[in-house]
């Protein structure tokens, strides 16, 4: 049944868009109770759903394509700070993943209720800060040290 629901789901939000798939919505055109989504998906996974359904194998194009557009916008930036001597010299490629890791690994670790949401203001302005300084104490690179 969840494939089902996630299908339903993703052909919901292809026809009329992010605004209109509820859970109620998905289930009445999957055939099952309103219920039913909650006890495929329980909490904490309950929006489960519709992550698959934005995030799945069917993505729209145009999500791609706007993902596209944003990933070379960052890239550009990046490439502006390294020029400007803000940022380390690096392929700006690794420094998107790396940012994109943590943004990623951050929501996912909020979604599945391993990190406080009430905190997660102040949580992710810390660990970006922690990411944008980076880990190693001042003047003890240990990169080489292997």
């Amino acid at each position: 049944m969840p494939e089902r629901l996630v299908a339903h789901a993703v052909r919901l939000l292809d026809e009329a868009g992010a605004e209109v798939v509820t859970v109620r919505e998905v289930a009445r055109r999957a055939g099952v109770s309103p219920g039913a989504p909650f006890r495929q998906f329980p909490h904490p996974h309950r929006f489960a759903l519709l992550r698959g359904a934005l995030f799945g194998a069917e993505r729209m194009p145009a999500l791609e394509e706007g993902h596209r557009a944003f990933t070379h916008s960052i890239i550009e930036l990046i490439v502006a700070g390294q020029q400007r001597g803000e940022l380390r010299q690096a392929a700006p490629e690794l420094i998107t993943i790396a940012a994109q890791a943590l943004a990623f690994g951050l929501s996912q670790m909020f979604v599945d209720d391993y990190l406080d949401a009430s905190r997660a203001d102040t949580l992710i302005n810390q660990v970006v800060d922690l990411f944008g300084l980076g880990v190693l104490a001042p003047g003890s690179d240990r990169r080489d040290a292997n």
